[in-house]
Order: C-alpha cells, then sequence, then structure tokens
C-alpha cells in the first residue's frame, strides 16, 4: 500500500486499500509529488531524540519525510522527574511532532517489520 500526502495534511491510502487492514506501506510513496518532483522518500522510525533531531535537519525541498510512532509527540524525559514531584507541569515536558518537525507527515502506527529490499514497513494501527 502507498500514502500519498493531501493538500489537507493529511496521508491518504492509494490503490483502494484502507489502512485498517494492516497491509504493508511502501516507503517510495507514488504521490503526485514523489512523481513530479525529484525529492527522495525518507522514513523515520519513532519519535525520540535522535529521530526526531535527524527529521529536522532533512531539507524539506530534498527530502519527503514521514515519522511512524505510536506517540504523536516528543517526551522529554529528564524532566519527568520533575513533573511528578510538581516542579514542572506535565504539559510541558510534552511536545507535539507537528511543532517539532513542522514539514513532516506523521502516522501514529507500530511498526511491526521492515523489509529494506523491498523499502516496505509493515504497520499495526494503535
Amino acid at each position: 500500500m502507498s500514502f500519498c500526502h493531501r493538500s489537507n495534511g493529511t496521508l491518504g491510502a492509494l490503490r483502494g486499500r484502507s489502512f485498517s487492514g494492516h497491509a504493508p506501506f511502501s516507503m517510495e510513496a507514488s504521490c503526485w509529488r514523489q512523481q513530479h518532483c525529484s525529492v527522495a522518500k525518507v522514513v523515520v522510525l519513532g519519535s525520540g531524540w535522535r529521530a526526531l533531531s535527524f527529521a529536522r535537519k532533512l531539507d524539506p525541498s530534498a527530502f519527503d519525510v514521514t515519522v511512524v510512532s505510536p506517540r504523536p509527540f516528543f517526551f522529554y524525559t529528564p524532566l519527568l522527574v520533575g513533573s511528578t514531584t510538581g516542579i514542572v507541569s506535565p504539559g510541558a515536558i510534552i511536545e507535539p511532532i507537528r511543532d517539532n518537525v513542522p514539514k513532516c507527515d506523521s502516522l501514529r502506527v507500530h511498526c511491526k517489520d521492515v523489509d529494506l529490499e523491498s523499502k516496505k514497513a509493515d504497520p499495526l494501527p494503535i
């Protein structure tokens, strides 16, 4: 299954298959932008410190970035202790992916398997 970026900011399933069918999705999306622009598709698995640092450094004009993570937010774990003691508000240690990496798409799924040869990832909806 391939995904294509829509103008409203969501990802839509192509080839008539629904995402709820647990079908593998292609890391090389066959959407209009991929066919008419010279951008490479990059899929970042996870929403941790290293994953989002990497995604932020990619040039949006050269790469079509999709972050795949079961959490739609970045979590500042060093501040977790301060949150539990009341020193830091819980809302201050969570930042949405769309704010952290504004020019990327994100999918809220678990990634069960990655096949590097066929460039496909097997998602598990939450």
